[in-house]
């Protein structure tokens, strides 16, 4: 549940929040945003697609096939690979255009249950002066990096929609006996990269969109990660067993993260 406020003096300065201790707020985004800096990390772990919004598409990582099940949070909240991405790192907070503003809003998910009546219950909004306290400043540094980042990233990925570059992803998921289809995601068509004429490949390159491009191809290997997670999510249910702190998924290594701020 999502109930975001804006962060004022009037509602927050003799209140608290507390950090994240996990990551079972995400356990049902089957999809989370990604900004093309993250995609080095994303790329040997996660599949990564293209998702439909008001305005065109946008890029994303999959962390499952089924609707609203995420395969890398564990039923503790555990986050089981070494990356996180930033979209779930800043969590409780947004930062929100509100309306008749023009200006971005520092928000807070109240409903998050990390917002506290007390200032000794976790980190102060405010400090004494009624300013904003370090921590928070933290917060607004982030968040606006990926705000600018995620301006760049949304540059490319129209620029691949432009060049007539990205089409539906066809994949199934199987489930409770039977195999149902993953509708509304998408991917680059390789083919038609491959056959761009140099001018319109230059234009995407200068766009940023080919790193992205590539990026997006060579993830969609990872989705044998997906299937190897249901397996062993499987068998830990039958065995009613803990998920260790690491897991060997293939040729890469699952463990924990400590879920800080910090972008790369």
């Amino acid at each position: 549940m999502t109930e975001l406020a804006a962060i004022s003096r009037e509602l927050h300065a003799k209140k608290a929040w507390k950090n994240v201790i996990d990551y079972a707020f995400s356990a049902e985004d089957t999809v989370i945003p990604l900004v093309a800096v993250e995609l080095k990390k994303v790329v040997p772990a996660m599949p990564i697609a293209f998702i439909e919004d008001g305005s065109g598409y946008q890029l994303v990582a999959i962390t499952a096939l089924k609707p609203r099940t995420n395969l890398y949070v564990t039923a503790e909240g555990k986050w089981l690979v070494p990356y996180i991405p930033a979209a779930l790192r800043a969590y409780p907070f947004k930062l929100v255009r509100l309306e008749n503003e023009g200006k971005m809003t520092l928000c807070i998910n109240e409903a998050s249950g990390l917002v506290m009546e007390s200032e000794e219950e976790g980190n102060a909004f405010f400090d004494d002066h009624g300013e904003p306290t370090q921590k928070i400043k933290d917060v607004i540094n982030f968040l606006s990096k990926f705000e600018a980042d995620r301006a760049l990233t949304q540059r490319a990925v129209s620029a691949l929609a432009d060049a007539g570059l990205i089409i539906p992803w066809k994949l199934t998921h199987g489930g409770d006996n039977e195999v149902a289809p993953v509708n509304d995601l998408f991917r680059v068509d390789e083919p038609a990269l491959n056959k761009l004429c140099d001018a319109d490949f230059l234009a995407l390159r200068k766009a940023g969109s080919l790193a992205l491009a590539y990026s997006q191809l060579l993830s969609m290997h990872q989705l044998a990660v997906l299937t190897r997670l249901v397996e062993l999510q499987g068998q830990m249910r039958a065995r009613t067993a803990a998920i260790p702190d690491v897991l060997n998924l293939g040729d890469f290594s699952l463990s924990g993260d400590e879920g800080s701020l910090v972008f790369d």
